[in-house]
């Protein structure tokens, strides 16, 4: 390894330390007395498909995989992650081609973040930012065999528009769906028992369109997207 990798990989490791020091002395200097993440089985929805206030961080993190007509460009992915920190709301975009291999992707804050139940019991999450970027999230009525569905409608400077339709593809034959619960019900976890607190909507196919900053609309040709809360 050549001498000025070796430094910057030091200086690296120097800053990576440091700010876990000054993390730790601004955590004891500044008391939070929000709730903490704990294990429950006390899961109810639709109300914990919304933000829960007294939480210190928490987001909807949505993940695409699309691909439509476009011969030059097989696969794009997208992140969208609506979500409040230090109740900070922000959106995260981000965009993904593996043509040119251009990763582009920011941060928008602050913003407005809702998220509301409906008479139907469906739930909507939404974040606005004025004359800045805005997307929404919110579920529609069921399909007769039980598979739940999304809408997904927004923009961003590194999206570009989205008009999208989640739809699951996997339905428990029993008509009984409900999202894949981690660490709150016991049953999944990563590295240890109960270490993380979540759940996922996974296995959704994707239909609709995506229109990029060249202003031409294209048709989701195939596409596969799952949720995490």
């Amino acid at each position: 390894m050549k001498p000025n990798k070796v430094f910057l990989l030091v200086g690296i490791i120097i800053l990576a330390i440091l700010s876990i020091f000054i993390s730790n002395s601004i955590n004891k200097t500044n008391a939070d007395t929000r709730s903490r993440a704990v294990h429950t089985s006390k899961i109810s929805f639709p109300k914990d498909h919304l933000f829960h206030s007294n939480f210190k961080r928490e987001w909807w993190y949505i993940n695409l995989l699309i691909r439509t007509d476009d011969k030059e460009i097989r696969d794009t992915g997208y992140v969208i992650s609506l979500g409040k920190i230090d109740n900070i709301s922000a959106l995260l975009t981000s965009k993904y081609n593996d043509y040119n291999t251009k990763f582009n992707e920011e941060t928008h804050r602050p913003g407005i973040l809702t998220s509301t139940v409906g008479k139907t019991n469906l739930f909507t999450i939404s974040f606005s930012k004025k004359n800045g970027p805005t997307f929404t999230l919110k579920e529609l009525p069921p399909l007769q065999n039980g598979a739940k569905r999304y809408s997904l409608k927004g923009n961003s400077p590194q999206t570009g528009t989205l008009n999208l339709i989640l739809t699951e593809k996997t339905v428990s034959p029993k008509g009984y769906n409900t999202p894949l619960l981690w660490g709150c019900n016991g049953n999944i976890s990563v590295f240890k028992p109960n270490d993380t607190y979540y759940y996922s909507i996974p296995d959704l196919d994707i239909a609709g369109t995506v229109k990029g900053s060249d202003g031409i609309i294209k048709e989701v040709k195939v596409g596969k997207a799952w949720m995490d809360h």
